[in-house]
């Protein structure tokens, strides 16, 4: 219960324009989100860091709105196997918008965003 009350806290915080939360994250300083960042950096080391920083960002905000929705369900904290199910796409689906390659139409707006 106190993890879902967390995750659903967290995903409110991410939608209040009033906070940044995914900088907040990243900068915080707990060692295990540290560990996280470097590892998540170290493999979108050959991506821009402009793009690497995004796709951190667009990490921290599915994951949280995710596990916010999953937390609806009745059965969230009792369906160990959907439970094991669901965290599981959800590195894949991560791993794989982490690794996705990067389009000729985002590298030609990140051109035209360092013009300014």
């Amino acid at each position: 219960e106190e993890g879902v009350r967390f995750v659903r806290f967290a995903a409110q915080v991410l939608n209040d324009p009033d906070h940044d939360l995914p900088t907040v994250a990243i900068k915080s300083g707990f060692e295990g989100i540290n560990r996280a960042n470097g590892l998540i950096m170290a493999a979108l080391g050959d991506l821009a860091p402009e793009i690497a920083i995004q796709r951190q960002r667009l990490l921290v905000e599915m994951v949280l709105t995710s596990l916010a929705i999953w937390t609806r369900r009745p059965d969230a904290m009792s369906n160990g196997a959907a439970r094991s199910f669901f965290v599981s796409s959800l590195f894949d689906a991560m791993a794989g918008a982490l690794r996705a390659p990067v389009s000729p139409e985002t590298l030609a707006a990140l051109r035209e965003t360092l013009k300014d």
